[in-house]
Order: structure tokens, then sequence, then C-alpha cells
């Protein structure tokens, strides 16, 4: 970290597990202070009990000023389809590279498919982590027809990770992965193991 202009720069705020729950002025306050003036560069805010409330209010922060922030981890944090919704249509979208929201249960068919819809507002995502969710085969199979159809939704996106959900162990999700694969051959979309780099070896 370094000190400029009387404030604390780091490059990395990781606050997981510190007892963080839903309430939208404290998260949003501490959300604020980290972007405001650059000073932060990667917020890591999973495994806190955030739930939709507390996610709600980490998207309005960022909205107002994302500053360098440009990582964002809510794994774990019970967010469901409200905060994933706001986080993808609010403004951090366009400045956000890595948003992982790995682990939470409640983001369903629904969620997912809200994200995605937005995606053409997520400009600068490169990497999805929605791992180890709650969507099923029919959820997965409709973002994969979403972005193989559409070149505009995430425009920078190199990494999807979907694995751990329980729609990904389907003959037809298997069959989906392979035709994004082909419709975005720059796209890496892990759901095993074995899937992670294989975008890169073809």
């Amino acid at each position: 970290c370094a000190a400029a202009g009387g404030a604390i720069r780091v490059a990395r705020a990781d606050l997981r597990a510190c007892g963080l729950g839903p309430d939208p002025a404290a998260v949003g306050a501490l959300v604020a202070a980290a972007a405001r003036g650059g000073r932060c560069a990667a917020l890591l805010l999973g495994e806190n009990a955030l739930g939709d409330a507390g996610v709600v209010a980490v998207a309005d922060a960022l909205a107002k000023d994302a500053g360098a922030i440009v990582t964002l981890d809510l794994g774990r944090c019970r967010c469901g389809a409200g905060g994933a919704a706001a986080l993808a249509r609010g403004g951090a979208g366009r400045t956000l590279r890595e948003l992982s929201l790995f682990g939470n249960d409640a983001i369903d068919d629904d969620a997912l498919g809200a994200v995605v819809e937005r995606g053409g507002e997520m400009v600068a995502l490169r990497t999805l982590d929605v791992g180890g969710c709650g969507v099923s085969e029919v959820g997965l199979v409709a973002a994969k027809d979403a972005l193989a159809s559409d070149p505009g939704l995430f425009p920078s996106l190199e990494t999807l990770v979907v694995g751990g959900n329980p729609g990904a162990g389907g003959d037809a999700w298997e069959a989906a992965v392979e035709a994004l694969r082909t419709a975005r051959p720059g796209l890496d979309v892990a759901w095993r193991a074995a899937d992670a780099g294989e975008a890169e070896k073809a």
C-alpha cells in the first residue's frame, strides 16, 4: 500500500468473513470509502451475510463511484436475484474486470438471466464466476443461447465459470458448452476441473 495526499492506497482490500451484515448504509459507506480516490483495485467481500440488500448497496455505491476497483468478490454472501440484477445494471459494470458470485445458492435461473441480459453494459468484464450457485440446466442453456447469439453481451469476457451448478452435469449442457465455444472461441467455459484453459489450448 502507499500513501498519497493523506489517503492510504491498497491494491487489495480483503474483508472476507469479517461479520458484515445486510445493513445497506454500512455496506455502502464501506464500499464508497474503498473506491474513493482510487484507493483500492480489488475488493473482496465474500463469506459475509450481505444478502440482496447488502449487495444492492454495493452495486449502488459502485455505480456512483467505482474508483479503481476492477475486481469484486461477492462469493457466498447470500446474494440472490435482486442483488445480481443490481450489479448487472449498475454503472460498475463499465469498469469491473472480474466478478465472483461463487457459492450463492439463491442465484438461480432468473438471477443468471438478469445478469446475462445486462451483459452489454459490462463491457470491461473478463472473468465471471457463477460457479456453485443454484442454476439448473435450463438456465445454463438459456445463458449459452444468449451469449452465443449476441457477441455484444460481455464483449471482453474471457472466462466463464459455471461448475458446481445443478445444471452443469447434464447431456444438454455438455452439448451447449461445445456450441458456445464454437460461437465464441476466445471464451474459456469452466464447468469441470479438466476444462480450465481448454479454450487456450484449442
